[in-house]
């Protein structure tokens, strides 16, 4: 046979009808078959805004996960967004309304859920629990990654093979894991804000808390429906998102928790602290010149707080 007269043509003909095929298989993000069997794996981009009118910087951002979940067969991207819209938008992007998740959460949540972004994790993690994916990875608005999204996704299978496995990671370099984020390790006074089941504190041997970053974390739905079963139990795990994600994951024997390696995070940092408090979205800081201090983005690297107001 004769290769395509316009092979661009013929390779977006394939990338839509491989979409078409994905957003008609899967269920609706809203009422999800919660005894079916988990497959496939979701990036979910978490945003205050409107999923169903996001902005063009915005979109790019999805257009970028859906550029590399269009070439992965078991991949789907979503929106856990501040408007009400849901279901799928017409590119197959899945939309997940945060006032939909939020009213499931436990009664019992102990969180900074009405400032920032404290409570999404939690709504991702019950979403996850509830969904039809064996695993999801929470990505804020505000994260630009510089390369293809695969290299990231990949660190669920298998450990980087530059960088081997990490200081505090429990999965070996081969196994699959249920938790996947930058760790670090941090003063033992985060323990206040972290309760695993049974009351006991959340400082492991060494005397130290570990943190997960939130910005970027990669969690099997397993997990997700384990942490949200013990938030429902009045003795269960409690406290604040970035210490007891890890610290639960490391008391349950199945899971297996991977970093994600300093290759991948050029300028990776939360943003409630040093020098982003009480600035407008639009103040140079969080501009990719205001984080690289003047110099370029480099390639393959993970960036936050790099913020759609400032820096288109």
């Amino acid at each position: 046979t004769r290769p395509p007269r316009n092979p661009w043509r013929a390779t977006a003909l394939a990338v839509l009808a491989v979409t078409a095929s994905l957003a008609s298989a899967a269920p609706d993000a809203d009422t999800p078959d919660v005894h079916a069997a988990a497959s496939g794996v979701a990036m979910v981009l978490v945003t205050a805004r409107d999923g169903g009118s996001l902005s063009p910087c915005r979109r790019g951002l999805v257009s970028a996960m859906n550029f590399t979940a269009s070439r992965l067969p078991d991949h789907r991207v979503a929106v856990l967004h501040g408007g009400d819209a849901s279901g799928t938008d017409p590119d197959g992007t899945i939309l997940i309304s945060q006032s939909h998740v939020a009213p499931k959460l436990p009664a019992r949540l102990d969180c900074d859920c009405e400032t920032g972004n404290g409570g999404t994790p939690f709504m991702f993690a019950r979403w996850l629990a509830d969904s039809p994916f064996d695993f999801a990875w929470h990505v804020e608005e505000d994260v630009v990654f510089s390369g293809d999204w695969h290299e990231i996704l990949h660190l669920r299978a298998a450990a980087n093979a530059v960088t081997g496995v990490g200081e505090d990671d429990t999965a070996r370099d081969d196994e699959r894991a249920d938790l996947v984020a930058k760790i670090r390790k941090v003063d033992n006074q985060w323990q206040k804000r972290c309760r695993m089941p049974g009351g006991e504190g959340c400082v492991d041997d060494d005397g130290y808390v570990r943190k997960t970053f939130w910005p970027v974390v990669g969690m099997s739905r397993r997990l997700a429906r384990a942490m949200m079963d013990s938030l429902s139990d009045p003795d269960g795990v409690n406290g604040h998102q970035e210490p007891i994600a890890y610290a639960f994951c490391r008391r349950q024997e199945w899971c297996a928790a991977r970093s994600i390696p300093d290759l991948f995070l050029e300028f990776f940092e939360l943003g409630h602290w040093g020098r982003f408090p009480l600035k407008k979205k639009g103040h140079p800081t969080f501009t990719a010149a205001g984080l690289t201090f003047g110099q370029n983005l480099r390639p393959n690297r993970i960036y936050h707080p790099l913020k759609c107001e400032a820096d288109g």
